[in-house]
């Protein structure tokens, strides 16, 4: 492997001088030239592989994983960059093995797109996996929601030690049957559901319907489950052996402390009476969010927030996560292959948060039509622009003495961050690099 190894990180280096950034190119690369780089690599790991897939929440749910491992005094190798297909996984692989490829790891913590997922265990057997949620996300590459549903029982299925499911998606929780191998859940308390809706329960709420849980025997539990019970600004409280656990979670946003409700479920499984609260404790406590879920720094004087929106619950879940009062707001709609090209999912997503303050810049590729749905929403738009980068620049400087947050597609927050950001506040690079747009 070290001709690989060499090439690769040649390559890794040559994206970040050209200011690409990390890049999964290297990654691809090494996928052509050497199909198992990736399957020598991950069989060296000591203890354990755990791969985390669904729709929303991956990047953080895995490094919320990684870093309670971490806690616990484990090695852990991760893709923490959201480069979450096959060639992802290999550029951060680049990172971790010795120039003659020797991985030094107890533990795997893999994040992997739904489709690249059943690419991954064709090669490598994952033993735990993590099972988040399944959204109408992306229409064009994974079509309707039960396909999609059946690549994630395909992952569930070949795990040969644990499954953990989100116990509240259906969809997902029905997925138990497919397991060869214990199975347990993370879940909400009551009162906390109709914060983190299903997409059943999206539909639902849009075509009038309802669905009544209340009579229905709960056949997805176990003793190993973790309840979400209390959220709070930057504090949980989870019940956990029938026991109260309250911690602060360095992470804003409700849905994040659902990700660390199911970061909890699967180590739980994975370390068994080895599970240290005080340890989970103090990872959830010092962590920091990954690039464009809530990411927060300081341009010109004041705060800015960018928030990646890409399906209709996503966008759902930040709009009812962030008061929009006080805050300046730009949207960026762009329709590439790495965004998706069907736009027609904002249209079910609730945009009333924002009628009160109204948006003050949206843009994107798709820009009128996401002003469109805002009118309908009754939600005034200050301005259209095209060009998000230079759309970004007219937002900043029309409100100079305003927080502000963007609600974006998956290029318009790596755009401005890669090419904006990173230059102007010396930025940490997030290791994706532009090459994935296309």
């Amino acid at each position: 492997m070290f001709f690989e190894i060499a090439l690769g990180r040649f390559l890794k280096q040559l994206a970040k001088i050209k200011g690409t950034g990390g890049s999964a190119f290297p990654g691809h690369v090494l996928e052509q030239i050497d199909p198992d780089f990736m399957k020598k690599a991950l069989s060296q790991v000591r203890k354990g592989i755990v791969v985390i897939v669904g729709t929303n929440g991956k990047t953080t749910t895995s490094r919320l994983i990684a870093e309670i491992l971490r806690a616990h005094g484990y090695k852990v190798f991760n893709n923490p960059t959201g480069s979450n297909w096959i060639r992802g996984v290999n550029s951060s692989l680049l990172d971790y093995l010795s120039p003659f490829g020797k991985l030094d790891a107890d533990y795997a913590v893999v994040e992997l797109d739904e489709g690249h997922s059943n690419r991954f265990i064709k090669h490598v057997t994952p033993n735990w996996c993590v099972v988040l949620n399944v959204q109408r996300d992306q229409l064009d590459r994974f079509g309707e929601l039960d396909a999609t549903a059946q690549l994630l029982r395909n992952v569930v299925a070949s795990c040969d030690r644990g499954v953990t499911l989100n116990h509240d998606d259906e969809r997902i929780a029905a997925l138990s049957d497919a397991a060869k191998v214990p199975v347990s859940y993370f879940r909400l308390a009551d009162d906390l559901k109709s914060l983190f809706p299903s997409d059943s329960q999206l539909y639902d709420s849009i075509i009038g319907e309802s669905d009544d849980d209340a009579n229905k025997e709960d056949k997805h539990q176990s003793a190993d489950d973790v309840e979400l019970t209390a959220v709070g600004d930057q504090k949980a409280t989870f019940t956990i052996d029938g026991k109260p656990f309250e911690t602060a979670v360095g992470l804003e946003g409700a849905y994040n402390q659902q990700n660390a409700a199911a970061a909890i479920a699967v180590t739980k499984r994975m370390l068994g009476s080895k599970l240290n609260l005080s340890k989970v404790s103090e990872a959830l406590a010092s962590m920091t969010p990954a690039f464009g879920r809530a990411e927060r720094v300081m341009y010109k004087g004041q705060p800015l927030e960018l928030i990646i929106v890409k399906n209709p619950a996503g966008f759902r879940v930040a709009l009812n996560s962030f008061a929009s009062d006080g805050w300046a707001t730009m949207t960026i709609n762009n329709d590439t292959y790495a965004d998706g090209r069907d736009m027609s999912w904002i249209w079910d997503v609730d945009m009333s948060p924002l009628r009160d303050k109204g948006v003050q810049m949206v843009a994107g590729t798709r820009a009128e039509e996401m002003a469109l749905r805002l009118a309908y929403e009754d939600v005034h738009v200050d301005a259209v622009e095209h060009d998000f980068l230079e759309a970004f620049h007219h937002f900043c400087d029309a409100h100079p003495n305003e927080p502000k947050r963007i609600y974006g597609s998956y290029t318009g927050t790596l755009g401005i961050r890669i090419k904006i950001l990173e230059p102007e506040l010396g930025l940490e690079s997030s290791g994706i690099g532009i090459v994935d747009w296309e």
